[in-house]
């Protein structure tokens, strides 16, 4: 995994002539049109996802706040306050590199080193730190390391964004042209 890693980052920074930005889309010519299907197969997959993250979201709320079944009229009405919210907050981004690192931080390292290793030791019998219980403590440990230094670094080191400019490479002036064949 490491050496997959090192070798994108490498090839990206090859290919981009240097370090390539947070929103991958966006180290692509707004012309390039395989980059422009990727970004509409990327937005239609999280408009199809986005409904089942709403329900989510609304039984949580209800569940938590309400504590009853609603009616269909509640639903609808809690519905159209998620949905308003997401886009309200939504339209005062255009930079996803440090959405998708706080993203990461807040929510991808507690699903994948801290709940699973935590809902282990809830039901497994014995202390933390012996036997078959210690790897999970010590993923619990990670994870919460990785969430202190993640968001430590965003903060200190966040990422600089170019707000819908064209890279370098874009311009007229770099696009090569191939003579017609003779």
């Amino acid at each position: 995994m490491v050496s997959y890693n090192i070798t994108t980052g490498d090839t990206l920074t090859k290919v981009f002539q240097r370090i390539p930005g947070g929103d991958v889309f966006e180290n692509y010519c707004r012309n390039d049109n395989l980059a422009t299907f990727g970004r509409f197969c990327f937005g239609f997959s999280i408009i199809t996802t986005f409904p089942l993250e709403c329900f989510v979201t609304r039984e949580v709320l209800s569940n938590a706040i309400f504590r009853r079944d609603l009616s269909k009229v509640e639903h609808v009405a809690i519905t159209v306050v998620i949905v308003g919210a997401c886009a309200s907050i939504s339209l005062g981004f255009d930079c996803l590199g440090v959405v998708l690192e706080l993203n990461g931080v807040l929510s991808a390292t507690p699903l994948i080193f801290i709940i699973p290793a935590a809902c282990f030791l809830k039901l497994s019998p014995g202390r933390w730190f012996q036997g078959e219980n210690l790897i999970p403590t010590i993923l619990i440990v990670v994870g919460f390391f990785v969430m202190i230094t993640g968001l430590t670094m965003t903060g200190l080191y966040p990422q600089t964004c170019s707000h819908g400019m064209e890279m370098f490479y874009c311009a007229d002036a770099n696009v090569s042209v191939t003579a017609p064949p003779v």
